[in-house]
């Protein structure tokens, strides 16, 4: 595979990774700035098409590889470290000025992006960097998590975007965030004294549990009252909101950090990242067996994974620059 020196993404469509596994859709190379650049924190899907966080830059690609859009830094760029569909309106899109854009007037606003690429809007309310996005099925509300310790509630009306709740986090980092498939709750994988999992209610903010666990770093909704976590100790707990099942550990498979996961449309299958070993893990949500997976699939942590809509296949990106699309089911089917 070629890998070009640039000042722009290179984009590699529809060319097979390795033993026909994976396409590898975005890579970037060659920024003359830091790695952060060169690193992709976070992706995001809407319809047949990605938003990717890169450092100052985000990237706008189709289901091909395809770049529709990129926005390069200003004077006043944030480093993006978070993105989350917003339904019709786009992306939105958060995380903060390094020190040496101190002077910025509003250093950690998250903006809205259409799906042209162009800034639509400002969220303004948080005071330190934003680590973690998530949204509703239909957009109309996210959610937002850093490290000023509150997790804000975001809803879309007629007059544009507001806040409906804050709500305090105990907790230095939070280091994730997921709703539920409903629109019913959001869950934070918060680090503090005592790392844990909080659930709130959306409508509400309602503080409905606390669930102490060690490490906790990712954390996911599944069917029902299904709620999945994983930590930095290499743990994948399957957890409740409701808390009616006692936490349990489903089968373990690393002991490696576990960065990040998500659950298919069926809730039957768990999608999981681990660190350092760059290794994509697909396994059963409920016994916890694996269904796939590949080894060293990234030269580097992997920082979010994400299933298709229609699960047929899991996404990947992370510290080597590449989103990547796996097939969760045989490649020989996937591909035809």
């Amino acid at each position: 595979m070629l890998v070009f020196t640039l000042t722009a993404p290179v984009v590699v469509g529809a060319s097979w990774h390795r033993d026909h596994r994976a396409l590898v859709l975005l890579r970037l190379d060659g920024y003359p700035t830091t790695s952060r650049d060169l690193t992709i924190f976070d992706f995001a899907m809407n319809g047949d098409l990605f938003a990717v966080a890169a450092g100052k830059r985000l990237h706008l690609l189709d289901r091909s590889g395809r770049v529709v859009a990129t926005r390069a830094p200003t004077s006043e760029a944030p480093h993006w470290l978070a993105v989350a569909s917003c339904g019709d309106d786009g992306f939105v899109v958060g995380g903060g000025v390094p020190l040496d854009f101190s002077h910025c007037t509003e250093p950690f606003a998250m903006r809205v992006f259409g799906r042209d690429g162009f800034a639509s809007a400002e969220l303004i309310g948080h005071r330190d960097l934003i680590h973690a996005l998530a949204s509703t099925p239909d957009g109309r509300r996210c959610v937002s998590a850093g490290r000023d310790q509150t997790v804000r509630v975001w809803e879309r009306g007629a007059g544009g975007w507001r806040t409906l709740h804050v709500l305090p986090v105990a907790a230095d980092i939070v280091r994730s965030l997921a709703i539920s498939r409903d629109g019913s709750y959001v869950a934070a994988a918060v680090s503090a004294a005592n790392d844990s999992v909080t659930v709130w209610k959306l409508d509400t903010g309602m503080h409905v549990r606390t669930i102490p666990l060690a490490g906790a770093w990712s954390v996911a909704f599944g069917r029902g009252d299904a709620l999945f976590a994983s930590t930095c100790h290499g743990r994948l707990v399957a957890l409740s909101v409701s808390g009616t099942r006692p936490p349990s550990d489903l089968s373990p498979f690393t002991h490696r950090p576990i960065d990040t996961i998500d659950v298919d449309v069926s809730g039957e299958l768990l999608v999981a990242g681990v660190r350092w070993d760059g290794d994509v893990v697909v396994l059963s949500a409920d016994t916890g067996r694996v269904h796939r997976r590949f080894d060293n699939a990234h030269a580097g942590d992997v920082w979010r994974v994400r299933f298709a809509a229609d699960g047929q296949e899991a996404y990947s990106a992370g510290s080597d620059g590449t989103l990547r699309r796996w097939p969760v089911y045989p490649w020989w089917r996937w591909r035809s």
